[in-house]
């Protein structure tokens, strides 16, 4: 069924009638059943800009191997959705991706929120509005055969009882010696967990410090945040 899919990143939720699946270049695609219980894999018009044609432009310009289809997390795997997350409410969609600048060539992880209608045939979303994202905005890496650490993003998000919304950003490989940012210093927003109040539209930033990959992200029934890193 998912001949057509771009593989090297992504994410998925569940719906009411099917299954939401974002791949990694932006386009999403629905999942559901027709007669028998047979699925049916079908692109909706759900789209996000993450540019990574000016990813793997700018990175040509600057003599990096960009190999298609190699060098996962790096090169023509760049740019990526990370996961996304459908509020209790059934109505509002969020989404976390990193996307290339080419103003400033540089990436950013961003977490944006649309309206969700389920009413028709095929999800449809309102357009996407930016709640929060990294600063400062990623260069490209030191070593010519790596890029951009686009792996090591975390970008998990889970909706907490409270109404607020915990997202994880990873260190996209700039944490310790000879890198030119620390997960330590609360000045960036990299290898920190985020709060983000939708109500308010306050962030408290720097809830959590000081890690790698955080892509494992649960509320437990008792109020309990579980987070676990990758690598």
């Amino acid at each position: 069924m998912g001949q057509g899919l771009e593989s090297g990143g992504g994410a998925i939720t569940e719906t009411q009638n099917g299954i939401l699946i974002a791949e990694k270049t932006g386009r999403f695609f629905f999942l559901d059943k027709i007669a028998d219980d047979q699925p049916r894999l079908r692109q909706t018009k759900i789209f996000i800009n993450i540019n990574q044609e000016g990813f793997e432009r700018e990175a040509k310009q600057q003599g990096y191997a960009v190999k298609p289809g190699s060098n996962v997390g790096y090169a023509s795997l760049g740019m990526r959705v990370h996961d996304l997350l459908l509020l209790s409410d059934k109505r509002h969609l969020l989404a976390s991706y990193t996307r290339w600048n080419d103003e400033q060539a540089c990436a950013q992880l961003i977490f944006s929120i649309a309206d969700l209608d389920q009413t028709s045939d095929l999800p449809i979303s309102g357009p996407w509005q930016e709640i929060f994202k990294t600063t400062p905005c990623l260069t490209l890496g030191p070593l010519k055969s790596k890029p951009f650490a686009g792996h090591q993003a975390g970008g998990r998000m889970i909706e907490l009882s409270d109404g607020k919304i915990l997202v994880t950003v990873g260190d996209f490989k700039n944490d310790g010696d000879k890198r030119s940012l620390t997960t330590a210093d609360l000045s960036n927003s990299y290898g920190k967990t985020h709060l983000i109040d939708l109500r308010t539209k306050s962030i408290q930033e720097n809830f959590t410090v000081g890690h790698r990959n955080p892509q494992g992200l649960v509320l437990r029934q008792n109020g309990e945040v579980w987070l676990t890193e990758h690598g």
